[in-house]
């Protein structure tokens, strides 16, 4: 009988993906993390590991648009291509003020 993780182990669930969103960002791939990091929110997450996931999520967004300069330089990116990414990178970033407000919101709460 298979049975949803999520009905025995919702606090292991959510620490799971907020480990795999860090893994991620040390590891350079910040489109990860991201997706990670809003994954793990949608879990409900404690208020303490909230105010973690808003922290890194923002930390995460602002490296991303660190490294606009390098993904303009990878092998085989078309200025499309390049263009199409960094108006991603830029709409996302525009969110970043507020998941540190948030985060310290909560963690003031907390």
């Amino acid at each position: 009988m298979f049975v949803d993780s999520d009905d025995f182990l919702p606090i292991h669930n959510k620490e799971l993906n907020f480990l795999l969103g860090n893994i991620n960002f040390l590891s350079g791939d910040f489109s990860a993390a991201k997706s990670l990091y809003r994954n793990t929110l949608k879990l409900s997450p404690q208020p303490k590991l909230e105010a973690m996931i808003l922290n890194n999520l923002a930390f995460t967004q602002w490296m991303s648009v660190m490294e606009l300069p390098k993904l303009k330089e990878q092998e085989g990116m078309t200025e499309e291509e390049f263009e199409k990414q960094a108006k991603l990178i830029l709409n996302e970033e525009k969110y970043t003020m507020s998941y540190l407000m948030q985060s310290i919101e909560i963690s003031e709460k907390a």
